[in-house]
């Protein structure tokens, strides 16, 4: 995403607000700003747009507008609406060469030229009103950040672009340059001064300190004064002052890998040796999208099936478990996505200060294999002290089996502790930028009297449970709810969640479970079908039932 705004776009953006509303939005616009306003000279209502609202194409709420999902072999595929024939194609997702926004914008190919054709346009325009419109720069930043879902407000992009960029690139446009630029010259908008980010003041023509509102702490903003405690290519600990840690993930879609994995694990010594607590946070798309399935299936595939199960599965385990009972609070703190893997660290969390739009869920099973970082223990453990449902050792892995076997994820925070993967005692943040604030604040309170939370004890039915599930797994294959490897992927976590060989009266520990995971995962990634399912979603981005 090199322009850092969300990912349904211009036309996407559309389709979920309605092409019908857009006529009103405009008119109403066009009554209310000054007529000498830059956007009375750029309007006008395309074509397609009237042939659209004729045909009621006007967007999700309609049937379908300029994207559509439509039936193929039993599949929804998205299509894309052909602004000239006017009709519907399978939609294909052009390859950005250059990720860097300069450079990117730089090129003379048609992707770079239709882009800084729009995005020209937005930045000449708030730098023409933004004198008019706000008392700061900062302010319109916020205003496109907080309402818009931008990761970069319009001042914050040309800073990342350059002054000089911006001005050759618009001379060579044909269009005037804005009176804001002039002022500011080769400097930038927003500068780093003795520790303390200043941004340009339009009125008094200085930099003046910027100032965040009560409760609002950003990692970026640490980052622009600060360096990280340590630092790799996919992650990096940060102190934020307090004597408080922060792990940031930053690999594609936050993905872990071993690197990061290693990494983690040498930042749980760092902070255990000079720090009070670590928060698990990062300010990107997703909290974390779980284990990077690529490098696990790349190794499986040139044969190095030891280096899967002793630097992802053992590894993977050790580290999460050293997570859980290190001698400081480990405070999760995610947003988005937290699937499969991302999902464990939460469930291995001390405290979970959730954002509510959180999207939470143990996925692996729609992926032909199953929680194997410690996610079946944990789930089991909280079921199995759930005073809100029957006791005995049937019922917590019934409950469990609902998740992990059916990959059930939440559809907000207060719905993933309903499910279970919140604890009733965990945080939950309405405005994204208090976020980090608010866990940080939890964790300097547990950090006071913190004690190391106890192993747990498990008592596990075994081969009962696992025939009781069988037969609900069976009767979902015979209504064609399931498929049969659906069904066999089942019986394999069901064995796990059971506790394996073994029977009610017998104590099963953690470290029993773990290797039930371990081992049931790394046969499973042997099985062609789940071959099949992991590659298509690093493909395609979506699931495969076969």
């Amino acid at each position: 995403n090199v322009f850092k705004v969300p990912k349904t776009g211009v036309f996407g953006l559309i389709d979920v607000v309605g092409l019908d509303l857009m006529p009103f939005v405009v008119k109403s616009l066009l009554q209310n700003i000054p007529k000498d306003d830059y956007y009375h000279s750029v309007h006008e209502t395309p074509e397609i747009f009237k042939f659209m609202l004729e045909n009621k194409m006007i967007g999700r709420k309609g049937d379908g507008g300029f994207y559509k999902l439509i039936d193929v072999e039993n599949n929804k595929i998205k299509h894309s609406l052909d602004l000239k024939t006017r009709k519907y194609s399978i939609s294909a997702k052009p390859k950005i060469i250059n990720k860097n926004l300069q450079k990117f914008l730089d090129q003379e190919d048609k992707f770079s030229k239709y882009a800084w054709n729009v995005l020209s346009e937005v930045l000449f325009y708030v730098l023409s009103i933004a004198e008019e419109i706000s008392l700061d720069i900062n302010s319109i930043d916020e205003a496109m950040k907080n309402g818009f879902g931008w990761q970069l407000g319009p001042f914050e992009i040309i800073d990342k672009i350059g002054i000089s960029f911006l001005e050759k690139k618009l001379n060579n446009s044909k269009k005037n340059i804005p009176n804001l630029l002039k002022y500011i010259g080769e400097n930038k908008f927003y500068q780093l001064e003795a520790d303390q980010i200043k941004y340009f003041d339009f009125v008094s023509k200085n930099y003046t300190n910027l100032k965040r509102s009560d409760g609002i702490l950003l990692l970026s903003d640490i980052k622009k004064t600060y360096d990280p405690i340590k630092r790799i290519s996919t992650a990096s600990l940060w102190d934020i002052g307090d004597q408080i840690t922060v792990f940031e993930i930053h690999s594609k879609s936050n993905t872990i890998d071993m690197a990061t994995m290693e990494f983690l694990y040498q930042s749980i010594d760092i902070v255990a040796s000079s720090y009070k607590a670590m928060i698990i946070y990062n300010e990107g798309d997703f909290f974390s999208a779980g284990a990077n399935l690529g490098e696990a299936l790349f190794l499986g595939n040139i044969g190095l099936d030891t280096e899967v199960e002793k630097n992802i599965l053992i590894k993977g385990q050790e580290v999460f478990s050293k997570l859980k009972y290190s001698k400081f609070p480990v405070i999760a703190a995610p947003f988005n996505l937290a699937l499969g893997g991302g999902c464990e660290i939460i469930l291995h969390s001390n405290y979970v200060q959730a954002h509510v739009e959180s999207y939470i869920g143990l996925t692996e099973a729609a992926l032909g294999i199953l929680p194997a970082w410690g996610g079946c223990k944990e789930l089991l453990s909280r079921f199995s002290s759930n005073n809100s449902i029957p006791k005995g050792p049937m019922p917590a892995v019934i409950k469990t089996f609902e998740l992990i076997g059916m990959a059930k994820v939440s559809t907000s925070a207060q719905e993933a502790k309903k499910f279970g993967y919140l604890k009733d005692s965990d945080g939950i943040t309405m405005n994204r930028n208090r976020l980090l604030f608010d866990a940080k604040m939890k964790a300097i309170e547990m950090s006071k009297n913190y004690k190391i939370p106890e192993k747990k004890i498990y008592c596990l039915p075994g081969k009962t449970a696992v025939a009781a599930i069988k037969l609900t797994l069976e009767n979902m294959q015979s209504s064609g709810a399931i498929s049969q490897y659906d069904k066999f992927i089942g019986e394999k976590i069901a064995y796990v969640l059971s506790g394996g060989d073994t029977d009610i009266t017998k104590e099963v520990i953690e470290e029993n479970i773990l290797k039930l995971e371990k081992d049931a995962i790394y046969n499973l990634m042997k099985e062609n079908l789940t071959i099949e399912r992991l590659e298509h979603i690093l493909e395609t981005g979506k699931y495969l039932r076969n």
